[in-house]
């Protein structure tokens, strides 16, 4: 997965909240190398997204996902969990932030 981040990011450089958007569906996969590599080319390390409730942290700690790995590297380096105090977006509908624009789609095809 690396190699073709690379690849992509030579190929057409991505604007900060795009990196960010990759970085965070990184640390939800799991995929701690193309997370490194993301952060240290402009990542937020706690970006979170309109569509979903959580920081990468807390997208690296969901069930399922449980990188333990990915999960002490991004602690840290001072990675920070959604405060209790965030609002809360589960009851959002699903097509919320997944429109034509959202980004959400490019960055999955990007990763």
């Amino acid at each position: 997965m690396l190699d073709r981040v690379e690849q992509l990011l030579e190929q057409r450089p991505l604007a900060a909240g795009e990196v960010s958007q990759a970085f965070w569906h990184a640390c939800s996969g799991g995929q701690r190398r193309a997370a490194e590599y993301l952060l240290a080319h402009g990542a937020e390390l706690n970006w979170v997204p309109d569509y979903a409730d959580g920081t990468p942290l807390d997208a690296a700690s969901f069930r399922g996902t449980r990188q333990d790995n990915l999960i002490n590297w991004l602690r840290e380096r001072g990675a920070a969990t959604k405060p209790p105090d965030w609002p809360d977006r589960s009851d959002a509908p699903a097509s919320v932030g997944r429109a034509s624009g959202s980004g959400v789609a490019e960055s999955r095809g990007f990763l």
